[in-house]
């Protein structure tokens, strides 16, 4: 594992060292506008490229990882195809419709490929028996892999606020023994990006937000036949990007608007405008892990969901009715 580290150290320095001839080459950038974007110059979207880079890196050196059961190289190409998804995406700007279609072929052929992935029943911290799904096993998985999917990828709409929820979230799998190593390659891939993000040389793009939010879904649905996650432990992690995905979707929709057309009605847009970029991520961060933390020492998910979504609600109607004109 230390020479794992040792090469994911080195490679992901000589990538910042040379990330600039590194976006001239590929010239890939995101360009701002006089419209919802806030950022001055262009900047590369190029994050999931270096998620990608550590994802190949580990799957080379696998020999070396103590835990083989962790290594599954169909992973790899899933997790290849998603990202070239991303790329094209950022490229040329796929229209939603089309990238929603893709997203649930993408979905059915992994869970066709791959019956492991299927969840078959949900496993509540509430409930002395498992929820069989039966025969909606394939359509529910399916649902919830273009739900979380979707959801990360809206919820990557400020610096530093995704990375950060995707490291904690990996540090999750590894406090639960659960894809120890990949989960600490990128974390440090991650570690890395955010000095790019933070000084605004690069953003995620589809190409990482895709990448991260499959690499999750994953892993979470590896987790469900071994009963390692609640269901309702599940939905407490991701609740905060759920939720805006679930209020912005009708929010569009009652507006006769595309849900997928994007805007600055996010919760993170609210804070950012309100409180900074720093504090700001520290809201969602401890929004998210605080709940998490207690939910997971006391076993009270449950609880902690309906606390979070009172407080979400509380947060977004007390912003909107002291900063903005509803």
């Amino acid at each position: 594992m230390l020479i794992v580290i040792l090469s994911v150290i080195l490679i992901n320095l000589i990538i910042i060292k040379y990330f600039n001839q590194i976006t001239k080459y590929i010239n890939l950038f995101d360009h701002p506008d006089d419209n919802r974007k806030i950022h001055t110059k262009k900047i590369a979207l190029l994050g999931g490229s270096i998620v990608f880079v550590n994802l190949s890196l580990y799957y080379l050196l696998s020999p070396f990882l103590i835990n083989d059961m962790e290594i599954d190289y169909s992973l790899w190409v899933f997790s290849f195809f998603i990202f070239i998804l991303g790329l094209l995406d950022d490229k040329y700007k796929i229209n939603s419709n089309l990238k929603f279609f893709l997203f649930i072929i993408f979905s059915y052929l992994l869970l066709k490929i791959d019956n492991n992935l299927i969840i078959s029943q949900l496993n509540f911290s509430f409930l002395e028996n498992n929820i069989s799904l039966g025969k909606f096993s394939l359509f529910f998985s399916i649902l919830a892999l273009i739900i979380f999917l979707n959801a990360f990828n809206m919820f990557d709409g400020i610096n530093l606020q995704s990375s950060i929820y995707a490291i904690f979230i990996f540090s999750v799998f590894i406090l639960n023994n659960f894809y120890i190593e990949l989960s600490t390659i990128i974390i440090f891939s991650l570690s890395f990006f955010i000095y790019l993000n933070y000084k605004n040389i690069s953003f995620l793009g589809d190409n990482g937000s895709l990448l991260i939010a499959f690499l999750i879904s994953y892993i979470f649905f590896q987790s469900s036949s071994k009963e390692i996650f609640y269901a309702d432990e599940i939905l407490l992690i991701m609740l905060i990007p759920g939720l805006d995905l679930i209020r912005l979707f009708f929010t569009r929709l009652m507006q006769a608007k595309s849900p997928f057309t994007p805007d600055d009605n996010h919760f993170h847009h609210h804070l950012l405008k309100k409180f900074g970029l720093i504090k700001a991520n520290l809201i969602v961060f401890l929004l998210i892990s605080i709940p998490y933390t207690l939910a997971s020492i006391t076993n009270q998910f449950l609880l902690l969901i309906v606390i979070v979504l009172f407080i979400y609600f509380f947060m977004l109607w007390y912003l909107k009715k002291n900063i903005y004109e509803i």
